[in-house]
């Protein structure tokens, strides 16, 4: 993408659908997996290896990223 001559003020910002702010910030999902399925007698939290955008301003997930998860 660095060889690629794009003015990005040209094009529309993408904004939340929640409340129209047009910052955000990466995200990680996590996903609980029984212990038992990873060998130890505890839930544990593993990372999803999928980064998602959140809005800087009320955490909404992207309209894009949550479609995606959706479709999971």
């Amino acid at each position: 993408m660095d060889n690629i001559n794009v003015n990005p003020y040209a094009y529309e910002d993408l904004t939340c659908t929640e409340c129209g702010h047009n910052v955000f910030v990466p995200g990680i999902v996590f996903k609980k997996i029984p212990g038992v399925l990873v060998g130890d007698a505890t839930r544990k939290f593993v990372p999803f290896p999928i980064k998602v955008a959140c809005c800087a301003k009320c955490g909404a997930l992207s309209a894009e990223d949550k479609e995606d998860l959706e479709k999971q």
